[in-house]
């Protein structure tokens, strides 16, 4: 970490001084971090522990800096564009990389959801260089000024003179002032904030609800994922595992909010936690911290709180004279690993995998009931009684690599075998004929209602109506299990075909488990929650969503899929997140590695106040609208490595 922060830190101070230098922005550099001593050590965890403390917060004060000095670039760019300041740090040899982290960041985020301390100014100053009241509340910045007889003498800041309503509370409070006071004892409580405290607090409900679930999962296990299971509960992995925090929401402390932490910091997140403040779910492979879980090591803390006390704010002014020891040019702060990103935690539930049985037999015969199994629950083929004679083998490479592409399997796993299974070239015809828009013969498929196996049998048929988006742009197929559901939501699907698969998985199955099976599968879904029962989403600080650019004729190496990879992660550690496992395809794969399957059984995480981050349906049954989670068009985007890059051509800017 130590080595981290001294690339952050000298970053920055070269950072501010091109950016001041090609913007003509007068400015006073603070000191750098480093002279609150995080890189010099202690004998003292005391001393050492405030030394960071104080060097982590004086972080934000460069962030500052460098946060204005981007706003003075963006208010000059000749093409009116966010590409000046970035087109200068590249130019002064600053990686892509470095800058993409920094406008992912909330440095670069300007909107209302990035908080920020604001400014006093003098309206009567003549100083060039002070921006206008205007220039700062354009980027969101709050303003404080005085409103006397001398700024109410000069015409031209008469529209900011405040408000009559606001004037008439002045004089109010000022007549009868009245102070509030703050005590150190804890004050009794009213009825309903007695009633707050003593309500059960969130991570409770969600590990009870774990419990239940990994007991219903445990019925199921099979040898080889229990051996997996026990071997990660001897030695909990720190890097592969999933680390998710539990904070409280900034405006009501009764609302927690899973978080979770980026695969680069999960070690470190860790370790700042006590044994009793992080619990491991070896089912799930998942850390959840929280410092309300238990108390912390035993440390001497009481050093600490000595030293805050009595330690004065002595770092010297002018830090520049003598800089950390730095040896490697200005780089990335941090690079990940690709052979270290992990796979997709796949737990197949009733899928056979032909990988495990060691004879080529005995492979033979597994992956002869994986199709038989794929067959079945997606294209709802049914096995016909077994014959005398074997069916034919299929002949040709050209018709094996068909049926593996038909079946969506592997054609490296399934060549040595895929000639040698008896129902290969069942499914070659039977898919052909449904290419061909041929119907199937009533005893081969489950959806023709006169099979003795139909759908219509189904009892999950029962439950299953179709629902629009409120504009009628999407269709989904939803299953109300009325008083048999167990969770909140209504499970829905995106396709007509999915939703018989739904109907062809185990009758024994609830909807987490039929939920579970889908995530597993990167099948899309929905878990649409009643508009009426919703509470507002958790604020939470979010990270600015906007794509990294390129100038022209670039050339993409890996490290610009580091600097994608980070993004990617930052993004999908918001709770909203789970939108992108419930989406399918390609964007489950880029993130099933990342989120946590139970943030998506937990259901949407509430109302927001953008109605790109939410689907919402009508139900005509029930006449009722529900929600749930999506993402944006330009978190899609991050999520599959989109850039903006520049063409060269002053008529067209940029290409996606």
């Amino acid at each position: 970490m130590k080595d981290s922060w001294v690339k952050l830190d000298w970053w920055f101070s070269c950072a501010a001084a091109v950016l001041a230098k090609e913007f003509n922005a007068s400015v006073v550099r603070p000191f750098s971090p480093w002279a609150f001593g995080y890189n010099e050590g202690d004998s003292s965890h005391g001393r050492a522990s405030f030394q960071i403390v104080r060097s982590q917060g004086w972080f934000n004060v460069w962030m500052g800096l460098v946060s204005y000095l981007i706003a003075r670039a963006k208010s000059i760019d000749p093409y009116g564009m966010d590409t000046h300041w970035q087109r200068v740090l590249c130019q002064n040899h600053f990686p892509f990389d470095t800058i993409d982290a920094l406008y992912a960041s909330s440095v670069c985020d300007f909107s209302p959801n990035t908080e920020r301390a604001g400014v006093f100014l003098d309206l009567t100053s003549n100083n060039t260089n002070q921006p206008s009241v205007e220039w700062f509340s354009k980027y969101n910045i709050p303003v404080w000024y005085r409103w006397s007889d001398k700024e109410i003498s000069i015409p031209s800041l008469i529209h900011l003179a405040p408000l009559s309503s606001q004037m008439q509370r002045a004089v109010l409070e000022s007549s009868n002032p009245v102070k509030q006071v703050r005590t150190l004892t804890k004050q009794p409580e009213s009825g309903k904030e007695a009633l707050a405290s003593a309500k059960r607090p969130e991570y409770e409900v969600f590990f009870a609800g774990r419990e239940e679930h990994n007991a219903r999962r445990l019925l199921h296990e099979s040898a080889a994922d229990r051996q997996t299971r026990l071997n990660r509960e001897r030695r909990p992995p720190t890097v592969s595992a999933q680390v998710f925090e539990w904070i409280r929401d900034e405006d009501d402390d009764n609302i927690w909010c899973r978080v979770g932490v980026r695969k680069a910091d999960r070690e470190e997140t860790l370790g700042r936690y006590s044994e009793a403040q992080r619990r491991y779910d070896s089912f799930s492979n998942e850390w959840d911290c929280c410092q309300e879980f238990g108390p912390g090591d035993e440390e001497s803390d009481e050093e600490f709180y000595e030293i805050n006390d009595h330690s004065t704010f002595d770092a010297p002014y002018d830090s520049i004279a003598r800089p950390p020891t730095i040896l490697t040019p200005l780089q990335s702060i941090q690079v990940l690993d690709p052979a270290r990103l992990d796979a997709p935690r796949v737990h197949p539930i009733q899928c056979a995998s032909f990988a495990e049985p060691t004879s080529d037999c005995r492979k033979i015969g597994a992956l002869e009931q994986q199709i038989l199994e794929i067959l079945a629950l997606r294209f709802g083929f049914i096995s016909s009684h077994p014959h005398s004679r074997s069916p034919p083998l299929l002949k040709s490479e050209a018709e094996c690599k068909k049926v593996v592409r038909l079946l969506g399997l592997s054609w490296p796993r399934c060549q040595p075998y895929i000639g040698a299974v008896p129902c290969a070239s069942l499914a070659k015809s039977y898919l052909e004929n449904i290419a061909a828009g041929q119907r199937p013969k009533n005893d081969e498929c489950d959806f023709n209602i006169q099979s003795r196996f139909s759908l219509s049998m189904s009892e999950r048929c029962q439950y299953l109506r179709i629902v629009q988006s409120v504009g009628g742009e999407r269709t989904f197929y939803m299953f109300d299990f009325g008083n048999k559901s167990e969770m909140p939501w209504k499970l829905s699907l995106t396709t007509a075909v999915n939703a018989l698969l739904v109907c062809r998985l185990d009758p024994r199955f609830r909807e987490t488990d039929i939920a579970e099976y889908l995530l597993q599968h990167g099948i899309p879904f929905q878990t649409f929650f009643p508009l009426r029962l919703a509470l507002r989403a958790p604020r939470q600080p979010l990270p600015p969503c906007v794509l990294p650019m390129r100038l022209s004729n670039w050339e993409f190496g890996v490290g610009d899929y580091h600097s994608y990879v980070r993004q990617r992660e930052v993004l999908l550690t918001q709770p909203r997140a789970r939108a992108a496992l419930m989406r399918g395809g390609i964007i489950w794969r880029l993130s099933v590695s990342s989120v946590s399957f139970s943030s998506v059984l937990q259901g949407p995480t509430g109302l927001s106040s953008n109605p790109n981050t939410m689907i919402t349906v009508c139900d005509p049954k029930m006449n009722e609208l529900f929600i749930d989670d999506d993402l944006t068009e330009t978190e899609l985007n991050l999520i599959s490595g989109t850039y903006n890059c520049e063409t060269g051509k002053p008529s067209l800017r940029f290409a996606i």
